[in-house]
């Protein structure tokens, strides 16, 4: 566990906290080892790699993920947190069915859930102010009737 929180560490301050988002293959390599693992047994560092290389990390596992096959993609989407990285304040669109209930859920590098915000399944545009976070990694959820239909990471500078 130390070690894989180590090594990522060490990758995020020779790059990403330095500007450069373009990992090199070697950075790449050792984070997907990582990524592979089971949170329990390689613990925080798993979600952090996760994070680092633009895979998914599900949070909660009682949710099902959208896929292209899933008839209710065509009334529920959502896309990516912009701009990004954020600096001021974070804008995402989406398109929510009337019947469905939705919140984006924001979560730490080390998969801590930090703000939830109920969206509007009226509204087409969500946008949140950024002031009561850190510089650092964040990823979100969008969740509409138990199912995540977007997920991915967004940076924020200040």
């Amino acid at each position: 566990m130390e070690i894989n929180r180590k090594t990522v560490n060490d990758i995020y301050l020779n790059s990403w906290a330095k500007g450069r988002f373009n990992l090199t293959a070697d950075e790449y390599n050792s984070l997907y080892g990582i990524s592979v693992q089971e949170p329990v047994l390689g613990g925080s560092g798993v979600y952090s790699a996760r994070v680092m290389i633009g895979e998914p990390v599900t949070i909660m596992s009682s949710l099902k993920t959208s896929n292209s096959n899933d008839n209710n993609i065509k009334s529920n989407t959502a896309g990516l947190i912009y701009p990004n990285p954020v600096t001021d304040n974070a804008s995402i669109d989406y398109t929510i069915n009337s019947a469905s209930n939705a919140v984006l859920k924001v979560f730490s590098i080390t998969g801590n859930e930090i703000a939830s915000y109920n969206l509007n399944t009226n509204d087409t545009h969500f946008t949140f102010s950024i002031s009561q976070y850190k510089s650092g990694i964040y990823f979100f959820q969008v969740i509409a009737s138990d199912e995540i239909i977007s997920y991915n990471k967004f940076i924020i500078i200040k």
